[in-house]
């Protein structure tokens, strides 16, 4: 090889590194006609070569897509469509077919003012082959991120169903709730016999299951779309731990089980956390541990140690002696709706939600939840929740539920004007309102609402929202707009729509509280002990609405 070749060899080595260094710079986001013109371009102050462009075939015929001359020639002086037979075609010193996932594109023509030499020629073809691999590549990408966004749009698509139909389903079962457990409440407290109180209990009770059921569907709903979300306040441990204790304490003695619980001294008095979502996990693995066990002893011990960040590491421990868990299950007893025994012969019912709520509110709250258990000798789930110590006078143990010390004079005086469709439901809070010692009246209707209003003062107004000819959130809207200062009412939300959302768009709207349906005794006490009366006003002369 003579001096001059090895000069010329190594000049188009460095060349071939250039277009190669070129090719693989052009944008992602770049068009396929940028892809191509690089590469011709590139060709051509490389190799110097005098033309070149590049065409699509289509049906036999080549419509050009770019070209780059050395006299700077246009694209527009190439014909649109040249017949691969045309001179232009067959004048070409080299032409290349350009296949795109194994599919013929086109051609790249290229014109050197002679023969193109073979290791020249192996050169520009292995170029154009990674220019096809890249356009490929490009393609897949596109069609990847489509596919993507498609599934995305499809996804979001079902979530919105999914969430309505959540939200649909919530509303029409809480409604007729509402009315089975208001006039429960109100039966319970008139002179019955031992075997009715029992039948009305059972009523009671097992209505209270059906809405452990659909809380547990809307919060496990909340958890997978990630919009649940924790409070970070106060919280008294051992009086939680009471509070769940007492409350199944009556379960685990119709079992005849030994039930216990002890916290250790060493607990902090009070840690910061979300109360009610740890006495929904205690609730949960307490429950699960009286459900399934049949005779011996069920017990909750706590137990903190100091975490070098300065918070403790808060131990839940709950025992019981059941029938135990095979190795193979431990896992999947986690997992959304799945239960051990899954059978249509099952003894013990349930949605299987409960312990995938547990787990997931426990790793929300940055801690662990695991099980060890050993078949039939009984399992032992632990929860370890890291949290910081805080003053106990600050702290609570348990927000107001049902029939919580609720004095039966809580609303003395309070002039009360439920806005509720529904009959049932309407005379069961009328009852209730009555038991709290209120004067209590009722409208059918958002318009007939407005309308007593401008016509008459009241202390609180019980609002449904999803009401006839207008909503109890433009009704709101009404009230807070058009009625003066003195005829303002203090608006509560009363309503079958349970989500976070509803509670933010009831105060949104303008209502001072919201409680959804249904409500109990204890949480509608409590709302109300919130007003405070004002002195009676005359209404203003003429006031509209």
């Amino acid at each position: 090889m003579t001096p001059l070749e090895m000069q010329q060899r190594l000049s188009d080595l460095i060349g071939f590194q250039c277009v190669l260094v070129a090719l693989r710079g052009v944008s992602p986001e770049a068009s396929e006609e940028m892809l191509w013109q690089t590469l011709v371009s590139e060709l051509l102050e490389q190799y110097g070569l005098r033309r070149a462009w590049y065409g699509n075939r289509r049906n036999g015929e080549l419509c050009p897509v770019v070209l780059v001359d050395s006299r700077s020639a246009e694209l527009g002086d190439l014909p649109a469509k040249i017949e691969e037979t045309s001179s232009l075609v067959s004048s070409a010193d080299l032409v290349l077919p350009v296949v795109v996932e194994g599919r013929d594109e086109g051609r790249l023509l290229l014109y050197a003012g002679g023969n193109v030499a073979a290791e020249r020629a192996e050169q520009i073809r292995i170029l154009t082959a990674e220019a096809a691999t890249m356009l490929a590549e490009r393609r897949s990408r596109l069609r990847n991120e489509r596919a993507l966004k498609q599934a995305k749009r499809e996804a979001e698509s079902a979530n919105r169903a999914k969430s309505m139909m959540l939200a649909n389903m919530s509303h029409e079962i809480r409604t007729p709730m509402s009315g089975v457990l208001g006039f429960a409440e109100l039966l319970a407290r008139t002179p019955l016999s031992a075997e009715q109180m029992d039948y009305v209990e059972t009523i009671r009770s097992s209505g209270e299951v059906l809405l452990t059921l659909i809380n547990d569907i809307l919060d496990y709903s909340k958890i997978e779309s990630g919009k649940l979300q924790l409070e970070l306040l106060p919280v008294d441990i051992r009086s939680a731990v009471e509070k769940v204790v007492g409350l199944l304490r009556v379960q685990a003695s119709e079992k005849q089980l030994c039930f216990s619980s002890a916290v250790d001294p060493a607990v902090p008095d009070a840690v910061l956390g979300d109360v009610v979502r740890l006495r929904q996990i205690l609730m949960n693995l307490l429950g699960n541990a009286i459900k399934f066990t049949a005779q011996g002893e069920v017990s909750l011990v706590v137990s903190s140690r100091p975490c070098e960040d300065g918070r403790h590491l808060i131990e839940f421990v709950v025992r019981d002696t059941g029938p135990g868990i095979a190795p193979a299950d431990q896992t999947r007893i986690f997992d959304s709706f799945r239960q051990v025994d899954a059978s249509i012969s099952r003894k013990h019912g349930g949605t299987g939600l409960g312990l995938a709520i547990s787990m997931a509110l426990t790793k929300q709250m940055g801690g662990s939840l695991w099980v060890e258990s050993e078949v039939g000798k009984g399992s032992i789930f632990h929860v370890s929740l890291p949290a910081q110590a805080v003053p106990v006078a600050a702290a609570t143990g348990s927000r107001l539920g049902a029939r919580d010390a609720v004095c039966l004079a809580d609303g003395p005086g309070l002039r009360v004007l439920v806005a509720e469709d529904n009959e049932v439901n309407r005379r069961a809070i009328l009852g209730i309102l009555k038991l709290l010692g209120c004067d209590a009246e009722a409208t059918e209707s958002g318009e007939e609402l407005i309308h007593r209003l401008a016509n008459t003062i009241y202390d609180v107004v019980l609002m449904d929202v999803q009401m006839p000819e207008l909503d109890g959130l433009e009704a709101t809207r009404r009230i807070r707009r058009d009625l003066p200062p003195s005829q303002q009412p203090y608006i509560i939300a009363l309503t079958a729509a349970a989500f976070p959302e509803d509670r933010f768009r009831c105060l949104e709207a303008g209502m001072n509280d919201y409680l959804a349906k249904p409500v109990d005794l204890g949480a509608l006490a409590e709302a109300l002990r919130k007003f405070r009366p004002v002195p009676a006003q005359p209404l203003r002369s003429g006031a509209s609405v």
